[in-house]
């Protein structure tokens, strides 16, 4: 049988091998060195001539000094002198041109300023309505409704009573101005061949 003191020295040796496995690497570095590659990747600076400039000159700039005297002589003095051929008379050869005749400005007239809307009894402005046409039957009043609107006028569809008859009578408008009316009257006549009517509007 394996003694006691056997196993601990075969322990310790086992120990003292691991920590070799461990250690050595280490302190020791087995891996062959590299050698380390030194020339700079830098391409060489390029020459350069030096160019030389010349230095700048101001170019020559001519002075005149004005005639401070020609400024207070005559028409007379400057033509004996040959002065420009604007300032010297007109010779018989060549007239002096007649002045021309004044363009006439037409001023344009003022309108009349528009009448203001009356009042009517309820104390607001009085107004006016078109009716175009009248029918027995919606259906016909809404058509002619719907034609007028899209012809650009602010139609709209009344329900009344003629003679124990239901009515549906289509206008226009309203308008403040009576005259307003009148002339939308006319347009809606010579457009859809018909004679309508101006009366007062009735909210």
């Amino acid at each position: 049988m394996i003694s006691e003191r056997f196993k601990q020295r075969l322990v310790g040796i086992i120990v003292l091998a691991a920590l070799a496995i461990v250690f050595v690497p280490v302190f020791f570095n087995l891996e062959p060195s590299v050698p380390i590659d030194e020339t700079s990747q830098i391409p060489p600076a390029p020459e350069v001539e030096p160019v030389t400039i010349a230095e700048p000159e101001p170019p020559p700039v001519e002075y005149r000094v004005p005639d401070h005297e020609a400024a207070f002589r005559l028409d007379s003095d400057l033509a004996a002198q040959g002065g420009d051929a604007k300032t010297q008379p007109p010779t018989a050869t060549q007239p002096a041109k007649a002045p021309q005749a004044q363009e006439r400005v037409e001023t344009p007239t003022k309108k009349a300023p528009e009448a203001a809307p009356a009042l009517a009894a309820t104390g607001l402005p009085e107004s006016w309505v078109i009716q175009v046409a009248s029918f027995r039957e919606a259906s016909a009043a809404e058509q002619l409704n719907v034609k007028l609107q899209n012809g650009g006028h602010k139609a709209f569809v009344r329900q009344g009573v003629s003679g124990g008859h239901a009515v549906h009578r289509v206008y226009v408008g309203p308008h403040v101005l009576r005259k307003n009316a009148d002339e939308e009257k006319a347009r809606i006549d010579a457009a859809y061949k018909v004679k309508s009517l101006v009366m007062r509007f009735e909210p």
